[in-house]
């Protein structure tokens, strides 16, 4: 059950990420980064 909720959680971030690319290719890296972070806890 861990494992899937893992996948979704990582889906959502990948479309976040891509949402900020277009906006802010810059901001992309940080965001992602931190999102990542976030999630490992």
């Amino acid at each position: 059950m861990l494992k899937v909720q893992l996948s979704i959680e990582y889906i959502v971030l990948s479309i976040e990420i891509e949402e900020y690319s277009v906006g802010s290719g810059s901001w992309q890296g940080k965001s992602f980064r931190f999102n990542v972070e976030s999630h490992k806890v």
